[in-house]
Parts: structure tokens; sequence; C-alpha cells
């Protein structure tokens, strides 16, 4: 008995001594950290992430709401409306969504199970309360294929899983997605019971602590493998993206997968409105804030990209640095601005297709119903122009629909000197509709400050300029329609290479007359205080070299 109690004191004693030094480095970790991951430590031990600030009684910070539950009830609404009108449906080819309410579908890809519901660093998400996929489906009133989803869940196929970075940006992107050949005929023959439809998912991370691998935003042979297994066994494939990133996606269109909605991650609640969103409970209405290329290695900013030391380095924050030598043009702002100097024949657009080049441009977005726009109108308020146009909805079920507004500023000899540098359409406002009943019409206004008419001009002026000229102000569905309406606006047509035909009534023109101005704008509205450029660093070597990328930079820039 002596003995027993002694063992027992030593081992308290050494689990003591455990707790004392796990504390220790805890704190240390936690003071080290206190600002970068102070938030993120917090709610995985499960305390408030507010406080309370002043010693004289007075209420900093005053709730908007009574109890946790009542702000956890709104924060679960808020999640699900971001999430019900912010998904991109991205194709949607002979109406494949959306899908009926009692459907029998069958759930493919690890990710499916493994959903992602954010990011990692100040990404990340507890999702500890968040339904899983099934769940959600079930919910809208599907029958989820329970072979499939044990197989990924508890079979052969739960020794397949990506491991993403943790919230200190430590670990890898891998995809480990399940190989066909692990597929066994019992989960292969269940296909065909659940066959109404094959919701595919694929899922990419992102984190703000470390870069991702070249290659991570394509499709791996792994997944290749399971969509066209799905095009086989399937009339209906549906791919949902679980990215945070645009991807490359043109196999999808070699398989001919029927429809691809764009979910993001969704947060802990936004999932719940996934199963909505396929059966049409709910109608897509959002517009992608990303180009979706082909290929990741047609953008400029490419030619650069890479990890790179230098050896003696003098900079305190560390020896890495990247070359950024494609200024404004990256996204949309660069493969709309090639495009329209390729149509008009100008700069050095060189062997330039866009249709080749580009799946998704920036703002593009489908929806269950069609839209039509009518009566296009600019009014000047004086220090804003406001455009207007009537939204109708002319199909079938109820939709929203987003009207975007895009400018495009005069790029003159001044520019070309001194390399201001001008994209052909930079969005410049954008509004959403109500939910529009089949045949219901209404008026959607769009106010522009005149302060984005500006551009920096850093080499001549030294601040923002104003320039005189003729500035483009055009409506579309997304980038590359709106300049398609303003290379129809200059008398352009697909015989001049354009991709389709716009619409010139849906751009307004505003005149700016007199001298080049460059004292309007270059006092800051908000400090007052004026805007100059600093003193620029000149470095020789080949860290400040132009890289290779012409003739990526085009006629709306410097020449490279």
């Amino acid at each position: 008995m002596q003995g027993l109690k002694k063992a027992l004191r030593i081992i308290g004693g050494i689990l003591c001594s455990i707790m004392v030094v796990v504390s220790i480095i805890g704190l240390v970790v936690a003071n080290a950290g206190a600002v970068q991951f102070s938030q993120s430590i917090t709610m995985f031990l499960g305390g408030s992430t507010s406080t309370v600030e002043g010693g004289d009684g007075t209420l900093y910070y005053q709730s908007d709401y009574a109890s946790h539950d009542e702000e956890q009830d709104a924060a679960k609404k808020a999640c699900y409306q971001i999430e019900a009108e912010g998904a991109v449906l991205l194709k949607n080819e002979d109406g494949a969504l959306p899908l009926a309410a009692g459907d029998k579908v069958s759930l493919i890809g690890q990710d499916s199970v493994d959903f992602l519901y954010g990011g990692s660093g100040a990404g990340s998400v507890d999702a500890s309360g968040a339904q899983t996929l099934r769940q959600s489906l079930e919910s809208a009133g599907f029958e989820v294929n329970p072979v499939l989803w044990d197989f990924y869940e508890t079979g052969a196929g739960k020794s397949f899983r990506k491991t993403v970075p943790d919230v200190t940006g430590k670990g890898g992107f891998d995809v480990n997605e399940v190989p066909l050949a692990s597929y066994t005929d019992d989960v292969l023959s269940s296909m065909d019971e659940y066959n109404d439809a094959a919701i595919v998912t694929i899922g990419r991370t992102g984190s703000e602590s470390t870069d991702l691998p070249i290659g991570y935003l394509q499709l791996t042979e792994e997944e290749k493998q399971e969509i066209s297994c799905a095009a086989e066994h399937f009339d209906r494939v549906i791919v949902l993206l679980n990215t945070l990133n645009p991807m490359e996606l043109g196999y999808l269109d070699e398989q001919g997968v029927d429809a691809v909605l764009w979910v993001g991650a969704g947060g802990e609640y936004g999932i719940d409105a996934i199963g909505n969103l396929l059966t049409g409970v709910v109608n897509p209405s959002g517009h992608l804030v990303d180009t979706y290329a082909y290929s990741a290695q047609s953008a400029p900013a490419m030619e650069n990209f890479g990890d790179y030391t230098v050896a003696n380095s003098t900079v305190d924050a560390g020896t890495k640095y990247l070359s950024y030598s494609e200024g404004i043009y990256v996204g949309y702002r660069y493969y709309e601005t090639r495009y329209e100097d390729k149509v008009l024949g100008q700069g050095n657009a060189g062997d330039y297709d866009y249709a080749a080049t580009v799946q998704y441009p920036f703002g593009y977005g489908l929806s269950y119903t069609t839209f039509a726009w009518s009566d296009p109108q600019m009014e000047d308020l004086g220090d804003t122009l406001r455009l207007t146009i009537t939204v109708t909805n002319t199909g079938s079920v109820s939709g929203q629909d987003v009207v975007e507004a895009y400018l495009q500023q005069p790029y003159t000899d001044y520019d070309r000197a001194h390399a201001v540098e001008k994209a052909s359409v930079v969005l410049a406002g954008f509004a959403r509709t109500s939910d529009l009943k089949p045949q219901e019409s209404e008026m959607v206004s769009v106010d522009i400050a005149k302060e984005q008419l500006k551009a920096y001009d850093a080499d001549g002026a030294g601040t923002y300029i104003l320039e005189p000229g003729t500035y483009y102000l055009a409506l579309g569905t997304d980038a590359h329609a709106a300049l398609d309406n303003i290379l129809a606006a200059k008398g352009k047509t697909i015989a001049d290479g354009m991709t389709q035909d716009g619409n010139a009534a849906m751009v307004e023109t505003y005149e700016v007359a007199g001298e080049l101005d460059a004292t309007t704008y270059s006092t800051s509205q908000e400090t007052q205080a004026p805007i100059r450029t600093r003193s620029r660093m000149l470095t020789s070597g080949p860290m400040m070299e132009a890289s290779a990328i012409s003739p990526a930079l085009t006629g709306r820039g410097p020449g490279r």
C-alpha cells in the first residue's frame, strides 16, 4: 500500500511538472503571438474575443443583441445570407440545375466529407457546430448515397485526406484525392441506385502565412479520374467548387460537366444554404471577384513568381523578395486591356486569343432565370455620375440580378510619355436588384463618384491627375461584356476580332474639358494632407530588371 501511495505521489509530481512546463510554453507562445494569434487562441479555448474598456463605468462597444444566443442567431442568418447570395453559378448546361427535392444523388470526392469551412491563419473557422455537406443536402430533401459517403468517412477512402496549414501557417497543401483504383465494386454499383445526379466536390484552401505551391490550383490526376468516372455513370454531373482561389477548370468542359457552382468556404453556417441552392429554393446571384484563366501561367505576374533569396540583404524584415513589375495590370485589368489592344491593333498585344485564355471573366455569374436590361440613362449630380437601368426578369422563376458599371479613362500622349498606367476597364460600382418575380421590373441606379476618373502620375506630376478627354461609362454583366459594349460604341464588331458583339446602348460618355488638372485630387479627402510620390529607390541588378513579360504589358501602360 505504501508503495502504491509513493508511486501515485511520483506520478502526480510528474504530471504537475508537465502541466507547469506546458503552461509556461503556452504563456510564451501566447505572449509571443499576442497580436498575431490572440483571437485564434481565445476562440479555440472557448473564450470571448470581446473586451470592455474604461474604468469610469462607461460601457464601450455596446452590443446590438440582448443575449449571446440572440447574437449567435443573427450571425447564423448573416452567414447563410452571404453564402446564399454570394455563391456563383459558373455553368448550367441544358438546365442541369436546379435539381428536385427528393432526387437521389451521389456525393463524389473526399472533399464532400472533408469540406472546407474556412482558410488558415485569420481565415480559420471553428466548424465544430457546422453541418456536413450530406446534412445540408438531406435538409433540402435530397437522398444522399450512404454507401459512397461511408466509403469516404469510415471506409477505404478515409486513408486519403487533404492536408492544410494550421492556424499559424505550418503544414502543407496536399490534395490527396482518392484514386479510382480504391473504389470497390459495392461503391461503384451504389451509384446506379443514387443516379439522379453526381455532385463532385473540389476543395482548395488558402493561408495568409504561406504561399500556395505551384500546381495547387490545377486539378490532380485523381480528381480528373473521378470526374471522368462521374461523367460515365451519370447523365448529370454537378461540380461544387469549395475553393478559396480561382482554379484552372478547362478539364470540366472537356468532360462535359453539366453545371459548376462556386460555393467558397461559407464559414460555420454558410453550408446550410448549399442544399437550397441546388434545389432552387435559393437562386444563385453571386458574381466572380476573380478572373478564371485556363492557365495561371498566362498572368504576367507569374513571370516573377517564386521563392527568391537575397544573399546580401540588409533589410530587417528578411531576405525574401519578389520583383513586382506588372504595375496595375493584375487580374482583369491585364486580360481585358490586352484584349482591347488586340481588337484595336495597338500596343504590343501580340498573338493574343482572349477566348482561349479566359474561361470566366471578372464579374461573371449566371442565374436560374434570365434578365433583360433597358432604358439606360446617365445623370450628372455634381460630384457624382448616376447610371440607371431598368432590369426585367424575363424567365420563369424569381431571382436577383447584379448591374455592374465600369469606367474607361482616356489614354493620352501625356500618359505614354510619363508611363501612367490605365486599364481598359475598371469596376466603378455595382447594384443588386431585389428578388424579382417573373416579368417583374425594377429600376436600378449605380452612383459613380467623379473622383474615380482620376489616375496616378508617379513620373510627371507626382500625384493624382485628371486629364481632359472622353470617359466611357459602361454597364455590363461582367468586365468583358462591359468592355465589348465600349468597343461597340467605338464602332468595333466581331469582324475586328471581338469575342462577341457589344451593345453600344449600354455606354455613356462624359467629357472633361480644359487642361491637365494636377490639383483637384492632389490632397487627401480624409486628412487634407498633400498626396505626393515618395523618392524612388534606385537599385541595380536582377531585382529591379523588367521580366521577359512582353507583350504582357500593353498599349495602356509603359512599354517593357
